[in-house]
C-alpha cells in the first residue's frame, strides 16, 4: 500500500492533478467571475494549512472525470465524490502539516529533477523543454515559485512516507508459516446425501406449520414498495411513432452500398514452392488428371489440412495477384502459379457461393428505424426542453405527457430491485440507476428533475405512494411456507441419514464397508486447500473446514443447504515453500503490501490525533452549487 502511495503522491499533488489543473484551468483560472471571491477562500484547515475551495474543487472535478461519465455536480455529491475528495486533500493536509512541523525541506537539486521528470514539461523527442514549462505555467496562472512551492510540499509528504515504508517487509517466519498454512492440501473419501435424494415427507399440520413460521417470519418480509408515475422520452419510443417518406428509404438504401451486399466467395485450396519450375510442374501434373492433395503430399509433403484456405472473398487476400487469379476461374479449376513475397502459388478454387444482394423490400424495416433513430435523436432533445419547461410551469407529469403526445407510465408497486411486491421485475423500466436511485430519494407526490437514460433518452418521475415493509399473515403466503417446511424437514432426514452412516462407518472401519448395502457411493476428492481450491463443484460449502479439522483416518460431517457429506480424511499433503518458490514470493509481496496498508492506516490515525481538522461545509456547498448552475449554463 505505501509503495502505492509513494508512487501516487507525486502523481496525485503534482503530476496527475497538475495535468488536470492545465486541463482544467481555463474554469479555475476565472473563477472569481462564476463564484465571486468564495473561489479562494479557506475550505479546509488541517493544523497550520489551508486548502481553498479551488483546491476543492480542482479534486472534486478529478473524481468525476476519472468514471468517464457525465455526472452532474448534484450527483456526484449524492453519489459521494465530494466526500471522498475533502477526505483525500484532508490527508494530503496533514501530512504537509507534519513536514511543516518536521522542518523537512526538498533540496533543489531534488526539485530541479522532479520537474525533468514530469511528462507534461516534456517535447515530442521525452525531453525537458523548459518553453513547455513557462508556457503550461502561464496557461494555468501560476508563477514558477508557485509551482516549486507546491512540489517542494509534494517532496517533504514523500519523505515522510518513505520513512515510514522502509519497515514495510513481511518477516521471513512469518511468511513462511502463513504459506504453509494455506497451501497445505488433503485429499478425503466424501458420500454425499443430497435433499433431494430423500423420498416424499408428510406435509405438515397447522400447528407445525405456525410454529415454522414464527421463527422465521422475518425471512417472508415484503420489503417497502413504491407506487410511482413517469413519463420518458425515449429514443427508441419516439423513433416508432415517426413517419419516414418511402423515398427517404430508398434513398438510404441506395447510399447504403455494400451493406447490402455479401461477396462472392470461394473455396480455396493453395501450395506455395520455391521456384517457379516446380510450381509449373505441379500443375502440369493436375492438369493432367492427378489429384491437387496428392501432388501437395508428394512435392512438399503437406497433408489435405495443410492446403486449405477456407472460404474466402476477393477482399480476404492480401495479394491482388493473387486475388485476381483465384476469381479469375470457374470451380474446378487450378490458377496458373502466381508469384507473391512468399513464393510460387497454386490456388485450386473448389466451389463457389455466389454474390447476393439484400433487395430494398427486405430490409426495409431496418433502413426505415435506421433513419427514424438518426431523427429521434434531435426530437428527443428538443422535447425534453419543452418538457422541463411544462413542469417549471406547473403542469403534472400527466399533463405535461398529453402536451407532448406521450404516455405517461404508473406502475403501482416498485421495490429498491426493480420489482413489485411479489418479487417479479417490473418490465420495461427506464434503463440506468439514476431512476431507481430517484424513486427511493423522492417523498411523496414530488416529481423528480429531468434525468438521463442509459439509452440517451431522458425521464421524469413521481411518487405516488410509499407503502411500508410488512411481514404478511401465514395465510398469504402458506404454500411457499409449507414448501420451505418440506425442504427444511429433507435436509433434517439427510443429516439424521448422515449421522446413522457416520456411525456405521466408524464400527466398521471404513465408509466403503459401511456404504456396502446402502447404495451410496464413496467418492475420492482432492487434493484440495482450506479454501476449497480442488474439490469438485457443488461439494458442501463446510467440507474444507471439516477435513482440516480430521486426523488421517478420521471421519466428519459437512453440511449446506442442498446436501450433507460424511468426510473422510485420507492423506495431508504439507506444503513447501522452497519448492515453490514463485507462489511464496508472491505471498511475501502481499504481505508486504498488507503491512504498508497497515502502517499508513496507522500513521494518519497518529496524524488525526495531533492536528486539528476543520472543515467549512457551508463555503464548499455553495461553491459546488455555483459550478453545477455555470455548467448548466454553459450547456
Amino acid at each position: 500500500m505505501l509503495q502505492f502511495i509513494r508512487s501516487r503522491i507525486g502523481s496525485i499533488f503534482v503530476k496527475a492533478l497538475f495535468v488536470l489543473l492545465i486541463a482544467s484551468f481555463a474554469v479555475w483560472g476565472i473563477g472569481d467571475i462564476f463564484y465571486g471571491n468564495r473561489a479562494g477562500e479557506t475550505a479546509i484547515e488541517v493544523g497550520d494549512v489551508e486548502i481553498t475551495t479551488v483546491e476543492v474543487l480542482q479534486e472534486f472535478d478529478r473524481q468525476r472525470q476519472q468514471t468517464g461519465l457525465n455526472i452532474s455536480a448534484e450527483d456526484a455529491v449524492r453519489f459521494g465524490f465530494l466526500d471522498r475528495s475533502i477526505e483525500q486533500l484532508v490527508n494530503a493536509g496533514l501530512f504537509t502539516a507534519e513536514s511543516n512541523a518536521l522542518g523537512l525541506t526538498a533540496g533543489t537539486d531534488v526539485l530541479r529533477q522532479a520537474i525533468v521528470d514530469t511528462p507534461a514539461f516534456r517535447d515530442e523527442l521525452g525531453q525537458f523543454s523548459p518553453f513547455r514549462f513557462e508556457q503550461i505555467l502561464s496557461r494555468v496562472g501560476m508563477t514558477e515559485q508557485m509551482y516549486v512551492s507546491l512540489l517542494r510540499n509534494d517532496v517533504t509528504r514523500g519523505q515522510i512516507v518513505a520513512a515510514v515504508a522502509s519497515g514495510a517487509t513481511a518477516p521471513k517466519v512469518l511468511t513462511d508459516t502463513l504459506f504453509r498454512y494455506r497451501n497445505e492440501q488433503r485429499t478425503a473419501k466424501v458420500v454425499t446425501i443430497t435433499a433431494d435424494s430423500i423420498g416424499d415427507v408428510e406435509a405438515p399440520d397447522d400447528a407445525a406449520l405456525a410454529s415454522f413460521y414464527d421463527d422465521l417470519k422475518e425471512a417472508y418480509e415484503i420489503p417497502e414498495s413504491r407506487s410511482v408515475t413517469y413519463l420518458t422520452l425515449s429514443i427508441q419510443t419516439i423513433a416508432d411513432r415517426m413517419e419516414i417518406a418511402d423515398e427517404d428509404i430508398a434513398e438510404e438504401y441506395e447510399a447504403g452500398g455494400d451493406r447490402w451486399r455479401t461477396a462472392e466467395r470461394r473455396a480455396v485450396r493453395q501450395m506455395v514452392f520455391d521456384d517457379q519450375a516446380t510450381a509449373d510442374a505441379a500443375v502440369e501434373r493436375i492438369r493432367d488428371g492427378e489429384d491437387f492433395a496428392a501432388v501437395a503430399q508428394d512435392a512438399l509433403t503437406l497433408g489435405a489440412d495443410d492446403l486449405s484456405l477456407g472460404e474466402v472473398t476477393q477482399a480476404d487476400f492480401p495479394d491482388a495477384a493473387l486475388a485476381d487469379a483465384v476469381f479469375a476461374i470457374d470451380e474446378g479449376a487450378i490458377t496458373d502459379p502466381v508469384e507473391s513475397a512468399f513464393g510460387w502459388h497454386v490456388l485450386s478454387v473448389d466451389g463457389i457461393t455466389a454474390e447476393t444482394v439484400r433487395p430494398l423490400d427486405e430490409v426495409k424495416d431496418a433502413v426505415r428505424n435506421e433513419l427514424a433513430l438518426d431523427r429521434a435523436f434531435e426530437e428527443v432533445s428538443e422535447l425534453s426542453v419543452q418538457l422541463e419547461d411544462l413542469l417549471a410551469g406547473g403542469s403534472t407529469i400527466e399533463e405535461s405527457a398529453r402536451s407532448l403526445n406521450l404516455e405517461a407510465v404508473t406502475v403501482p408497486e416498485l421495490n429498491n430491485q426493480g420489482q413489485d411486491r411479489s418479487g417479479q421485475p417490473v418490465e420495461g423500466l427506464p434503463t440506468g440507476q439514476p431512476f431507481l436511485a430517484a424513486v427511493l430519494d423522492l417523498p411523496e407526490g414530488t416529481p423528480s428533475e429531468i434525468l438521463e437514460t442509459a439509452d440517451e433518452g431522458f425521464v421524469v418521475v413521481r411518487v405516488d405512494k410509499i407503502t411500508p415493509p410488512e411481514i404478511p399473515a401465514l395465510d398469504a403466503v402458506r404454500d411457499q411456507v409449507a414448501d420451505d417446511w418440506i425442504a427444511d424437514r429433507k435436509r433434517q432426514l439427510a443429516g439424521e441419514q448422515a449421522e446413522a452412516l457416520l456411525r456405521a462407518a466408524d464400527a466398521a472401519g471404513s465408509l466403503e464397508a459401511a456404504v456396502a448395502t446402502l447404495g451410496l457411493a464413496v467418492i475420492p476428492e482432492g487434493p484440495f486447500t482450506r479454501s476449497g481450491s480442488g474439490l469438485a463443484p457443488g461439494r458442501a460449502e463446510t467440507l474444507p473446514e471439516v477435513a482440516f479439522e480430521l486426523s488421517v483416518g478420521q471421519r466428519g460431517i459437512a453440511e449446506s443447504d442442498e446436501s450433507v457429506a460424511v468426510v473422510e480424511l485420507v492423506e495431508v499433503l504439507a506444503a513447501d515453500p522452497i519448492a515453490d518458490a514463485p507462489a511464496r514470493t508472491q505471498l511475501a509481496t502481499n504481505l508486504g503490501s498488507d503491512i504498508d496498508s497497515d502502517l499508513f492506516t496507522g500513521l494518519l490515525e497518529s496524524l488525526r490525533s495531533t492536528y486539528a481538522v476543520s472543515v467549512d461545509r457551508g463555503v464548499v456547498d455553495q461553491v459546488i452549487q455555483n459550478q453545477g448552475m455555470m455548467h448548466g449554463q454553459m450547456q
